[in-house]
């Protein structure tokens, strides 16, 4: 599995708009003392878009993006201090993933710490959507994408135990529960 490395001099904007644009796995060269760290979706969605995703028509309830069981909610789990930025969906491998809502892939690739295959959509109102452990990507950086286009097919890849489909949603770069952002089932 690739993974994307810069060294701590690296701006993260820089370092993700490089990664964005699909160059091969970016190294520098760093002092000795210096730490080297992988790419975050925080990272990736710090750093200024290429392009502004494309207008939304009005409010968009955001779309299921994948009809599965609800196995992981937002926020802490077992009392651990770890907090889970999104939500997990189970699902058979292979599932179709569609997006949430209207907008524009801002990053497509494998290259962020424990997310395995990963979508990142960007959408009006600096909202962005997280769609990971993916088998399959079917779209590369830059795509229009419209709400219920499929995206991915569901996985196990990164840091997961079973096929299912971890979704987030980020108001900039803070996550935010899904729930509050979906419609109805």
């Amino acid at each position: 599995m690739g993974r994307r490395r810069a060294g701590a001099g690296v701006a993260a904007a820089a370092l993700a708009a490089a990664v964005a644009a699909g160059c091969a796995p970016l190294v520098e060269e760093a002092p000795r003392t210096s730490t080297i760290r992988e790419l975050t979706v925080r990272d990736v969605l710090e750093a200024p878009p290429e392009r502004a995703p494309p207008a939304l028509a009005g409010d968009c309830s955001m779309l299921w993006p994948v009809d599965g069981t609800l196995s992981s909610p937002f926020g802490s789990r077992d009392g651990r201090n770890h907090e889970h930025e999104g939500i997990d969906v189970a699902v058979a491998e292979d599932t179709p993933v569609r997006a949430a809502c209207d907008g524009m892939v801002t990053y497509a690739g494998n290259g962020l710490r424990g997310y395995g295959n990963v979508v990142i959509v960007q959408h009006a109102g600096g909202l962005a959507t997280v769609y990971a452990h993916n088998r399959a990507l079917e779209v590369r950086v830059g795509d229009p994408v419209a709400r219920g286009q499929e995206i991915a097919r569901s996985g196990q890849t990164g840091h997961a135990t079973a096929p299912h489909l971890h979704f987030e949603v980020r108001l900039g770069s803070i996550a935010r529960d899904p729930l509050g952002y979906l419609s109805r089932r």
